[in-house]
Order: C-alpha cells, then sequence, then structure tokens
C-alpha cells in the first residue's frame, strides 16, 4: 500500500510532466504511480521475491550442491594455479567467478519478479563458459584474448564440438530465450508469482540450471587435477581430455532435457 508522503510524491511527478503529453490523451485517465526509480525497484522487490521463494521448488538441493562444488573446485583450482603461478589457470578462475555471478544476477533478477532479462545474464554466463573452454584447450587463444581479439561466438562453436551437449542446450536457450519471440510482445511488467508453472519463471529456472551444468562441466575440466572423482572428463594418454558424463550425471542429462522441450512446446502453441 502507498503510504501518503508516496502518494503525494506520485501526484506531483504526474503534474510536473504530463505538460509533455497530448492532453487528449490523459483527460480523466487514472493517474499511474510514479515513483523514484530506485524506490520503483524497492516497491517490487520485497514483493515479488516473497512469492518467488513460495515456489521456487526447482532451485532444490541438487542445484545448490552443484553450485558449491563448483565453487569449491573454483576455490582449489585457483590455490594450485597461484601455487605453480600459472598465469592462465588464474586468469581462467576469474573468467569462471564472473561467469557465476552472471548465474547469482539472473536469478535474482527471476527472484525479484523480472521475466525476461534473467536471459541477458545467462547468455553472459554461457558465453564466458565458452570462452574458459576454449582457452583450455588451445592456450594459443589466450594470447587473443589478453589482446581482445578472441570472439565468443567462435569460442561457442568449438566448445560444441567438445562437449555435444552444449551445442543442444545452447541451440535451445538461442531459440526460446535470446531471439525476439512471442514473449517479447506479452505484458511482462515486474510482478510477483502467483503460478509455480508460468512459462517465463519455469524458463528461468531450468535454463539457470543449464548454466550451472555448463559451469561445473567447465570448472571440473580448467581444474582437473584438484578433482578426485570426476564427473564428466576422463584424461586420455596423451594428456588430452575427453568428454565422458558418468552413468549418474548422464542420468540427470536425459531428464533435464523433458521440462525444457515441454517449456519450449508451450512457446510454439
Amino acid at each position: 500500500m502507498e503510504s501518503p508522503n508516496n502518494k503525494a510524491m506520485s501526484k506531483d511527478i504526474f503534474e510536473r510532466l504530463s505538460a509533455d503529453i497530448q492532453p487528449q490523451f490523459i483527460a480523466g485517465m487514472k493517474k499511474p504511480v510514479l515513483r523514484n526509480v530506485f524506490e520503483e525497484i524497492e516497491f517490487h522487490s520485497n514483493s515479488n521475491a516473497k512469492s518467488f521463494d513460495k515456489i521456487q521448488a526447482a532451485i532444490d538441493s541438487e542445484f545448490n550442491d552443484r553450485f558449491n562444488l563448483c565453487s569449491l573446485i573454483l576455490a582449489a583450482g585457483r590455490r594450485k594455479a597461484q601455487i605453480e603461478r600459472d598465469r592462465i589457470r588464474e586468469t581462467l578462475s576469474l573468467l569462471i567467478s564472473n561467469s557465476t555471478v552472471s548465474l547469482i544476477g539472473a536469478l535474482e533478477l527471476s527472484r525479484n519478479g523480472y521475466r525476461l532479462q534473467p536471459g541477458l545474464l545467462l547468455r553472459n554466463s554461457i558465453e564466458i563458459s565458452a570462452t574458459v573452454l576454449d582457452i583450455f584447450m588451445s592456450h594459443e587463444r589466450y594470447t587473443e584474448y589478453i589482446h581482445g581479439l578472441l570472439k565468443s561466438s567462435k569460442s561457442i562453436t568449438r566448445a560444441k564440438k567438445v562437449v555435444p551437449l552444449f551445442g543442444k542446450m545452447y541451440g535451445l536457450f538461442s531459440k526460446m530465450y535470446v531471439h525476439i519471440n512471442d514473449l517479447h510482445s506479452q505484458d511482462m511488467r515486474i510482478a510477483g508469482y502467483t503460478n509455480p508453472r508460468e512459462l517465463p519463471l519455469t524458463m528461468n529456472l531450468f535454463f539457470s540450471h543449464m548454466v550451472l551444468w555448463v559451469l561445473l562441466v567447465v570448472t571440473e575440466l580448467t581444474y582437473f587435477h584438484v578433482v578426485q572423482n570426476p564427473r564428466y572428463w576422463v584424461q586420455n594418454e596423451d594428456d588430452t581430455y575427453s568428454y565422458s558424463a558418468i552413468a549418474r550425471e548422464q542420468s540427470w542429462i536425459n531428464s533435464f532435457f523433458k521440462p525444457i522441450q515441454r517449456a519450449e512446446d508451450e512457446l510454439h502453441h
């Protein structure tokens, strides 16, 4: 509920700015609530976050375990890189850290009632992860990266060849999230959640799972020698690496695509 002070402020803003609008289009209209932009953010975030917290069952213990395992591998890997003065892996640790922050930011936006905007941060996280994978697989690309010559689009293309599932996941992400589609012409104002099956909410949560999976796969490879029980990679005799998810992880991956496919079907029907 708006306080008397806020109502007075809103009325003042309306009266001051309405002179810029042709009068026939605002005569008799219900005056919108107008606030300082940061007050607008605070107004929405508190109530929207509460509604999200009630129905965010998709952020489960498995998601948290994956997130924390990724953080632990990163911390151990960064420490090893610092001890060995491994400049490349130290740089990769910062990239992975920032990719993680983008994921957290996307979840925070979702929690505060933003529907479409989390995709921008999730895409950023995916592109950073692809860049990490690209540099790790070919250290020559580290020089390109340092000089600003490494293109994320090319890194994504090469990542698809190294991790076959990356291509499928990024393809779904681009189809449903990055490109302008029907969702962008719907009313997507900042608001709380009442339906746990709401399509934008479902998409945000499941693509957050996808981005976290990519992060964990890339982090395990980058710091393979600090991981005692690898989930996704095997080291070959020639010191190269091959993607090979263990059975439990492959089972999770197979089940992961079911809700994504359902969301895609809803979007196009």
